[in-house]
């Protein structure tokens, strides 16, 4: 079958003389009339392809890394129709891999040779060396870390479970887990970093207000009411809260108002039945995902989060003047991530494309490709980062836990 990208009804082809235009063109491709009006009403993904054929000929010119031209290859697999994925080969050459694109009688049509990531966990041990564990750190006065969150912080499979194992089913994620391994509060928790024992009530689509009452998806999905409803308090317990994302990206509210009063209501809640302890994060900043580059809502995503977390600091400070002997502090989340992907950009991680665009869910019969632990990429998907970035993000934290919460 011709090559082509897009499913069902809505494909379109690349036939081989445009893979031969596109080889031998130094600009960029345009489509066609008739391709840019099905493009504008089916979503073929038309351009999306020609974009990366583009950049896979043109990769020496466009001065791409041996990740970015990975991610181009990756990306045009995904966009590729049933029964073109198998055109896509990979063939092992030691230290460098020949990336090939068959045709339909079996000819070459690309065919590109780049070298192996061989130095997997980079960035990791670049956020090490950044935030070097602090020895002798005295946090005896906490003996549970207690987790309120969304899929961001899910390493229960909570909507796993509730799905009945479909949500997410797809091998790129990992025991349920929003990611490609494990997530940072496994890391934070762990004997190597905070060693303490973990008790998580995050899950995956969870909220921060309560949107139920003729709402589908509000009733649903958790929130940070549901969450903190099935918390017995302790005074030794570290509460940790991540939680709004969900609220702008899935549930498109704009009340941030109503998001932060509400995950700041449930706050107080566990301070008066006696924890001593409360860490309250921000949300990353939602313009940075994936997500926001192709949703057309970057600007708002930006301004909502911007905004989310000024309220969420303002609402903090006023929570550590009315209770000045608690221990209650902010963690700016959009401040790490940022520079999370600075340090990923600097040493060649691809900081703006999702390693897999399959989507969360198995399709029974198919041909998945297996667990990839270490792609050098900041996103897993769209919106979730990979277990890296997980691993990264809990060293920063527990640099400021224990600088934040230690007895010493």
């Amino acid at each position: 079958m011709p090559f082509s990208v897009g499913q069902g009804y809505f494909k379109s082809s690349i036939s081989v003389e445009k893979f031969n235009a596109i080889k031998d063109s130094s600009r960029p491709p345009e489509m066609s009339l008739w391709e840019r009006i099905k493009e504008y009403f089916f979503s073929t993904y038309h351009a999306e392809a020609l974009e990366c054929l583009f950049k896979l000929y043109h990769y020496q010119e466009l001065n791409l890394t041996p990740v970015q031209v990975r991610g181009a290859y990756i990306k045009l697999r995904a966009l590729a129709s049933q029964g073109c994925k198998e055109q896509f080969i990979i063939e092992s050459q030691g230290q460098a891999d020949e990336l090939i694109i068959k045709g339909d009688n079996g000819e070459t049509l690309l065919s590109i040779v780049v070298e192996c990531h061989q130095d997997v966990f980079s960035l990791a041990r670049e956020i090490n060396k950044l935030y070097p564990k602090t020895r002798n750190s005295s946090l005896e006065g906490i003996t549970r870390l207690i987790i309120f969150g969304d899929s961001l912080s899910d390493s229960m499979g909570r909507m796993f479970e509730k799905t009945y194992h479909l949500l997410p089913s797809y091998p790129q994620y990992y025991e349920g887990r929003f990611t490609n391994g494990f997530s940072w509060t496994d890391f934070l928790s762990s004997p190597q970093f905070l060693s303490k024992e973990m008790i998580n009530f995050a899950e995956g689509g969870s909220t921060s207000a309560s949107y139920s009452c003729f709402n589908c998806i509000g009733d649903f999905v958790s929130n940070t009411d549901r969450q903190v409803a099935s918390y017995i308090p302790s005074s030794q317990d570290l509460t940790m809260f991540l939680l709004g994302g969900n609220d702008y990206m899935t549930l498109h509210k704009d009340n941030i108002a109503k998001v932060v009063e509400q995950q700041i209501d449930d706050i107080i809640k566990v301070i008066t039945e006696g924890v001593e302890n409360v860490l309250v994060m921000g949300i990353p900043d939602l313009s940075l995902t994936p997500y926001a580059q192709h949703s057309g809502e970057k600007r708002k995503l930006k301004d909502e989060s911007i905004a989310h977390n000024a309220l969420l600091k303002s609402c903090v400070e006023e929570l550590k003047e009315k209770y000045p002997q608690k221990k209650i502090f902010y963690f700016e989340t959009s401040d790490a991530f940022k520079q999370l992907i600075n340090v990923a950009s600097n040493i060649g991680y691809d900081t703006e494309n999702p390693y897999t665009h399959h989507g969360y869910i198995h399709i029974p019969g198919a041909h998945d490709p297996q667990l990839d632990i270490c792609p050098p990429y900041i996103f897993n998907d769209y919106v979730h980062p990979t277990q890296e970035v997980h691993l990264s993000f809990a060293l920063m934290l527990e640099n400021f836990i224990v600088n934040h919460y230690s007895n010493e």
